[in-house]
């Protein structure tokens, strides 16, 4: 068994649509924020967004967001702020700071009486314990975060719930109560059409298939959560499933394809500074190479492994590492520093209570003791690993795995043939419907071809009417042409008489002009006359007066 990446159910922020906000939209909503509360609120969800890929960025977010909602005095805002906080500081693998923020949240939340908020810091607990092996703790409180969450009906958040107690219960070797949990989960995200939820459940699905070495089936739910993943680009999410189709490959003693796989997932990694999962992944790379014999490279990353899982307290991870060292060093011969690793890994494993490590640990302690031909320790130890590996595999415990995947899929087969049903059941109201629809049409058809031919005989007798009026309009219009001739013509014969009539006017205003002038020249050449008989008159009465004045002088003589 090699290490596989369960992926744990946190909510992402959303928008109103349900849709995971984006670094883009997170920061436009901060930078719109009218109000102290919705840039609490803005900071939070950017916080978040930054507690796996970028955790001191998220840290001091969150801090800002703290210090605003304080101010404020907004209990939930400063309670989530502190979860965020606590987010950031398990990626950077401090779990004892995550616990702390976490608890703080749990106590805000409470104070404010908000149930989303109290739901998230359990969930998140449990979560914490989850990673530090301590399974009956992170049963307590993702229980409590599934009892507070059904409170608030929302979907999304039962369905994480459930998702997560699967994580513990089949990191306990509980394959039936983790299948259970996964179904539940998996059924309540198909409903909301949620992706993301989808790919989780699919993942964790493989994992409880591949620790019952159901290989196949294991496959096939890794690839469907890594599709998925893909289509909605969660590239931390893609690495889990690299990895765990790595792990896959390597049972199927695919060493190339397995470490093709596994690179690409460490590759991701640490990218992304996901410091948590980092080691699993050397781990599983470490393993090809012990298979391959190349027994020095695996030392190296196994002990890097076991390096990264002892600073983020990862202790199921301690216990895959140790496992591996105490193997390599076996067969190297280093048989005191083989039964030291492997004796320190069944430690951890009880420790924590992880049967399926217990088990692996004393199956390895007992073929180190059969090497260095101390039979009865090694018959001892064989003993306990196979009743630890009776009790989680069994023949009745297969069925009862078998009969919930079975349930599940008789219930998914039954909503399709419900959704089937109901569809023929629509289409049968819908061929009824058209059918219907048909009659009436072929009803209308009847009553507009009537009309139609109602109509023609009316358009006939009106076309007939209109060539009446044509023919009429055309005798009228041919009159109208003979009285626009008469008009014409009598209009030439009045221009005419007014030309006459002007050339005679012309005539006598000649005439007159003449008859004037001849008048004036009458009356100027009488009036002469007249000057000059006057002026003969006085000629000749001075002539009378010379004469008479001669003769006057004449007889003065």
């Amino acid at each position: 068994m090699f290490l596989l990446f369960f992926c744990c159910f946190v909510l992402f922020p959303k928008d109103i649509f349900g849709q995971v906000k984006s670094i883009a939209q997170i920061k436009e909503n901060y930078y719109k924020s009218k109000t102290d509360t919705a840039k609490v609120n803005a900071l939070n969800d950017w916080a978040f967004s930054y507690s796996v890929s970028k955790p001191d960025s998220a840290i001091l977010l969150a801090n800002q967001a703290y210090e605003l909602a304080k101010i404020n005095k907004y209990k939930t805002g400063m309670g989530w702020a502190y979860n965020r906080m606590a987010s950031a500081y398990q990626s950077k693998g401090s779990f004892t700071n995550a616990m702390d923020y976490q608890i703080k949240a749990l106590n805000l939340q409470e104070e404010a009486n908000n149930l989303s908020g109290i739901g998230a810091s359990l969930n998140n607990i449990g979560m914490l314990y989850n990673s530090k092996g301590e399974y009956e703790k992170a049963i307590e409180y993702h229980q409590k975060a599934l009892k507070t969450r059904e409170k608030t009906k929302e979907k999304r958040m039962i369905a994480a719930s459930h998702g997560n107690l699967g994580i513990v219960y089949s990191n306990q070797g509980e394959y039936e109560k983790a299948l259970d949990c996964n179904l539940k989960a998996l059924k309540l995200y198909e409903d909301l059409n949620d992706k993301r939820g989808l790919s989780f459940c699919y993942n964790n699905l493989g994992n409880i298939f591949y620790q019952q070495t159901k290989y196949t089936q294991s496959l096939e739910y890794h690839e469907k959560a890594l599709q998925i993943r893909k289509e909605i680009n969660d590239k931390n999410s893609i690495g889990f499933s690299l990895n765990n189709i790595g792990s896959i490959y390597i049972e199927q003693k695919k060493y190339e394809k397995a470490l093709d796989y596994l690179l690409q997932a460490l590759q991701i990694k640490e990218e992304t500074k996901d410091k948590n999962t980092i080691g699993n992944t050397l781990n599983n790379i470490g393993s090809i190479y012990f298979r391959q014999k190349e027994y020095a490279n695996a030392l190296i990353y196994q002990q890097k492994a076991l390096k990264i899982q002892e600073n983020t307290q990862d202790k199921r991870g301690q216990t895959f590492s140790l496992s591996f060292l105490a193997k390599i060093y076996k067969e190297q011969k280093n048989y005191d520093d083989a039964e030291k690793n492997a004796l320190q890994a069944l430690k951890i494993a009880k420790s924590i209570g992880a049967k399926e490590r217990i088990r692996e640990s004393m199956q390895t302690i007992s073929e180190i003791y059969e090497a260095k031909q101390d039979y009865i320790n090694a018959y001892t130890y064989n003993k306990e690993a196979n009743a630890i590996k009776d009790s989680i595999f069994n023949e009745e415990r297969d069925k009862s795995i078998a009969k919930l995947q079975l349930t599940y899929d008789l219930d998914k087969k039954q909503k399709e043939l419900a959704l089937i049903t109901k569809e023929n059941k629509l289409k049968q109201f819908e061929n009824e419907r058209q059918l219907q629809e048909l009659k009436i049409l072929e009803e209308e058809k009847e009553l507009a071809t009537e009309k139609a031919l109602k109509q023609d005989a009316e358009l006939q007798a009106t076309e007939n009417e209109k060539q009446r009026k044509i023919q009429e309009m055309k005798r009228q219009q041919a009159e109208i042409e003979v009285q626009d001739s008469k008009i014409e013509l009598l209009n030439t014969e009045k221009k005419l008489q007014e030309q006459q009539s002007q050339r005679q006017q012309f005539f006598i205003y000649v005439v007159i002009g003449g008859l004037f002038l001849l008048g004036l020249m009458l009356v100027l050449v009488w009036r002469n006359n007249q000057e000059k008989q006057r002026a003969n008159n006085i000629l000749q009465e001075k002539n009378i007066q010379i004469e008479k004045q001669g003769h006057e002088i004449l007889e003065k003589k």
